[in-house]
């Protein structure tokens, strides 16, 4: 009677743990320049999916990525990025964590987190210097800047407001941190 009792007692103990890791995928990036690169993903060394970006545009993909959140990992396993996939795009948070793997941005940032939707940036993104300082708040609507960004100085005191529509900018302003 005992062994029917503890071995379900020891998986429901143990199954939230499970559900909620993230799978581990492995990956190099090939840069060409800021705007043109590869990434390819591997899966216990073995190659799972390649993706080809053109002007921080994804431009083709071979193989498939797993659904579901992934923690990707370079070669040295450290993890640079949590992400959220659904049929091979991002999907809502993502979260880059190194400098070198922030890409579309110049200089390159410690921390970037994004809200995607069918692998385009759609929301809002937060992008953290060195000393882990919020640097920007920027907002995007279908893979364009639009609403209102925040610039924000090394001291914090002071910030840029910039106003986007469709990717343009509209109007900027300066104003104090409260």
């Amino acid at each position: 009677m005992i062994k029917k009792i503890f071995i379900p007692l020891l998986i429901s103990l143990f199954f939230p743990v499970i559900a909620y890791c993230a799978e581990y995928i492995d990956f190099t990036l090939t840069t060409y320049d800021n705007s043109n690169y590869d990434i390819t993903y591997y899966r216990k060394y073995k190659e799972i999916a390649k993706q080809y970006y053109k002007g921080n545009k994804l431009v083709k993909m071979t193989g498939g990525l797993p659904d579901g959140k992934l923690k990707l990992l370079n070669f040295n396993n450290l993890p640079v990025a949590i992400v959220n996939i659904k049929n091979n795009k991002f999907e809502g948070q993502c979260i880059f964590l190194q400098r070198k793997y922030s890409v579309r941005f110049n200089p390159p940032y410690e921390k970037v987190k994004s809200m995607y939707k069918a692998g385009i940036l759609n929301g809002p993104t937060e992008i953290f210097n060195i000393n882990g300082d919020i640097a920007f708040k920027l907002n995007y609507k279908d893979g364009a800047l639009d609403g209102e960004s925040f610039f924000f100085d090394y001291a914090a005191n002071e910030k840029k407001v910039v106003l986007f529509k469709n990717g343009k900018k509209v109007s900027e302003h300066v104003s104090k941190i409260k």
